[in-house]
C-alpha cells in the first residue's frame, strides 16, 4: 500500500502508528511516498494521499482526522535580546525564518477579529525543512512559523515561547487533515483498515468506515 504524506506531518505524526500497524497487519507492506508537492492519486500511483487543507480534492473521499495550525515562535534567549512582538508590524524588526520556497514564503498574514495584517519578513537563515528551522529558532537566529504538532512539546516545556498566540495565521501547510482516496463502491479491504487505524489513533473520533 503506497500513501503519500507531507513531510512534517508524515515525519512527526503519521510514522508514529506505522510499527504498530505492520505489527497488527503482519502480511501488509506500506510505502510512504514523503514529499511537499501537490500529488495526484492516479497519476502517483498511491492508494491514500493526506491532504492539510481546509479545501480536501472534491474528487476523493475524505476522512478528516484532525487539524492544523500555525504557530509563531522564538526562543526564549532570542526575545529577552530582542523583545517580543505584540503585534504583527512589528514583526518588520525581527528576523523572519522563511521557507524560501516561493517569493511570498516571507510575506506572514494575520488575522484577529476584523482586523488582518500582513508583514514581510526577513533573516538571515532561510530553509524548506520545519526541522531545520526548528533548530536555528532554539539556537535564537529569529522567528519561525510551525505546523502546531511540531512545537507542542517545545512550547509546553518552556523552550520555545509562542508569539502573537491571539492572532490567527492565514495561509498554507494548516487546515483540515485528511485521508483521501478514490471514491468507489468498493473500497479496498487494505485501504479501509489503515483508515480506521489512522482515525482511532490519531483521529478526532473513531468513526469507522465501512
Amino acid at each position: 500500500m503506497k500513501i503519500g504524506v507531507p513531510k512534517a506531518y508524515g515525519s512527526q505524526v503519521l510514522k508514529t502508528i506505522i510499527p504498530s500497524f505492520l505489527n497488527t497487519y503482519s502480511s501488509v507492506e506500506i510505502q510512504l511516498l514523503v514529499t511537499d508537492r501537490t500529488m495526484d492519486p492516479f497519476y502517483d500511483d498511491v492508494d491514500i494521499l493526506v491532504t492539510i487543507t481546509d479545501k480536501p480534492i472534491e474528487s476523493l473521499v475524505a476522512v478528516c482526522l484532525g487539524e492544523v495550525r500555525s504557530v509563531l515562535c522564538a526562543s526564549e534567549r532570542y526575545i529577552a535580546k530582542r523583545g517580543h512582538p505584540v503585534h504583527p508590524s512589528e514583526l518588520a524588526d525581527h528576523d523572519g525564518l522563511s521557507l524560501g520556497e516561493s517569493a511570498l514564503d516571507n510575506v506572514w498574514s494575520f488575522a484577529k477579529g476584523r482586523e488582518t495584517a500582513s508583514v514581510t519578513t526577513s533573516g538571515r537563515y532561510i530553509a524548506n525543512h520545519t526541522e531545520i528551522r526548528k533548530d536555528a529558532v532554539l539556537n535564537g537566529f529569529g522567528v519561525g512559523l510551525f505546523p502546531d504538532f511540531s512545537v507542542t512539546d517545545e512550547i509546553e516545556t518552556g523552550v520555545m515561547i509562542q508569539i502573537l498566540a491571539d492572532w490567527s495565521i492565514v495561509g498554507k501547510y494548516q487546515g483540515q487533515v485528511n485521508l483521501q482516496y478514490p471514491q468507489s463502491r468498493y473500497i479496498s479491504p487494505l485501504v479501509r483498515a489503515f483508515v480506521n487505524f489512522a482515525k482511532g489513533n490519531l483521529g478526532v473520533g473513531a468513526v469507522q468506515v465501512s
